[in-house]
């Protein structure tokens, strides 16, 4: 059984992910076409949120899985 801490943390980890999602949907909105890609769910995450965004009719966007990822791939870490 999940204790108070744990959906806490839960809760928290969802909201941190959402924000995220409204930076990058913000930068992609400016874009034509997208591909999403890497080994975690998050870009499906990332696809659904901007399939519910009007901004992104028009835009073609892509989907796809990546075991692994290249140094260049990789997001910088600040």
């Amino acid at each position: 059984m999940a204790t108070n801490d744990e959906h806490h943390q839960h809760r928290r980890e969802k909201e941190i992910s959402k924000q995220y999602y409204e930076v990058l949907t913000g930068v992609l909105e400016k874009c034509d076409s997208i591909l999403l890609f890497g080994p975690t769910h998050a870009k499906e995450e990332l696809f659904n949120q901007q399939k519910a965004d009007k901004h992104f009719e028009q835009k073609i966007i892509r989907v796809e899985s990546a075991d692994k990822m290249t140094e260049k791939e990789m997001p910088v870490k600040e």
